[in-house]
């Protein structure tokens, strides 16, 4: 799974913070790293290769955020880290007084890992530390949970059903392009939707009076599309879900590399919340995510490895592929020195698969919740964009009663 990621980037944002100095950060990468490779701080990645090269003593950089970045607001911040030019490091932190981001290779590790390590960043430089640095992740944990998962005939029967059912479904909806190919390099961007805990509550009292038994996942993906569709913008007829694996290993087992997979889950563009609250409820009981996790782990050990495709065209007209995460409540932050006047904010910019390709980040923290949409502005219009999160802000006007 990490070989996938490798060369693409991530950079998580965490705003309204009491952030230690530079002295203090560099004292607690150094000890994050001596803890061993578990932590992913100080790998570096190796395109083509399957194992990489570990050396706690290589300094992770701390680079200062200019005030004027800062004041601008956290997508300018997360613009300006993911657009610097030149060398990049495996690892990279940007801290202003208030806010802290990772840069991080996205062949470390998932969203998880950038929650643990600015977890485990404040832990270290107030004199602490964390069960996460201490102690090693699990070992084997794919075929493990594999092994757990599928122990029973009937689990395979179920998972079989549901990936042909994947196969075999057919949408209607235009996918193709209709324009010629453009050259095309990647332009980096995000727009930020910031759903108040008013708004929050409003789509909670919803869900229980509406579809009690669904998840809140389900129910925003919805609303997600549908912002999509009030904006104007064509989208395809599916949508890329990213489920987290971790839910498929034993309670208290870490994995600390990447273990979200997408599937590209068919549906219309109209498609009614009925049928999105099924689909996703259907591939996560079947564990349809982590039989592909090892699938694809399984080719990866075969030669030759794979290197990933740099994509230097588009073709226009294409419609826009939506690729949807959900982390849900952060809990574990609670903990973190938050200022008290200050909006909290923990989101982050995701490398787009693709140029007409739009990473949605859904998550929640304390009573507010964010949706952070990567996309490059050299292909998708901002300004659409921007319709789209004036349409999240408001997200009970985009639900209907099924």
């Amino acid at each position: 799974m990490d070989q996938l990621f490798v060369g693409l980037r991530y950079v998580a944002l965490f705003t309204a913070l009491d952030v230690p100095g530079t002295p203090a950060l560099n004292h607690a990468l150094a000890t994050i790293a001596a803890a061993g490779p578990h932590t992913r701080v100080g790998l570096t990645p190796r395109p083509g290769r399957r194992t990489w090269r570990y050396d706690p003593d290589v300094a992770v950089p701390v680079h200062k955020l200019p005030d004027a970045v800062v004041n601008d607001g956290a997508a300018a911040v997360l613009e300006h880290i993911r657009r610097r030019p030149g060398f990049r490091s495996p690892l990279e932190v940007h801290v202003s007084q208030r806010v802290i981001a990772l840069d991080i290779n996205h062949g470390l590790g998932d969203g998880s890992l950038g929650v643990e390590l600015v977890r485990a960043l404040f832990a270290h430089s107030r004199g602490g530390t964390l069960p996460w640095v201490t102690d090693d992740d699990t070992r084997l944990a794919l075929p493990r949970a594999l092994i757990h998962t599928f122990a029973h005939p009937a689990r395979l029967r179920t998972l079989w059903r549901q990936a042909a059912g994947l196969r075999s479904t057919h949408t209607s909806g235009p996918n193709a392009a209709s324009g010629d190919s453009v050259p095309w390099s990647p332009s980096s961007a995000v727009v930020i939707a910031r759903v108040d805990a008013d708004a929050e509550a409003a789509v909670n009292e919803w869900r229980r009076e509406n579809v009690e038994k669904s998840g809140s996942a389900a129910v925003w993906l919805y609303i997600v599309r549908q912002a999509f569709r009030a904006a104007g913008l064509r989208i395809a007829d599916r949508v890329t879900v990213a489920f987290d694996c971790r839910r498929y290993v034993p309670k208290h087992r870490a994995v600390n590399g990447n273990f979200i997979f997408g599937i590209d889950i068919p549906l219309a563009v109209d498609e009614g919340l009925p049928t999105v609250i099924a689909r996703l409820h259907e591939l996560t009981a079947a564990a349809v995510p982590l039989a592909a996790v090892g699938a694809v782990s399984a080719r990866a050990l075969l030669p030759p490895v794979r290197r990933p495709i740099i994509t230097s065209s588009y073709f226009g007209g294409a419609p826009a592929d939506l690729m949807y995460t959900d982390m849900g409540n952060l809990t574990m932050l609670k903990d973190l020195p938050w200022q008290e006047n200050g909006q909290r904010l923990a989101t982050a910019l995701i490398d787009p698969a693709g140029p007409n390709s739009v990473t949605i980040l859904n998550t929640k923290l304390g009573g507010a919740r964010s949706v952070a949409m990567s996309f490059h502005d050299n292909v998708v219009d901002r300004r659409v964009i921007e319709r789209v999160a004036g349409y999240l802000e408001h997200p009970i006007g985009l639900l209907d009663t099924p």
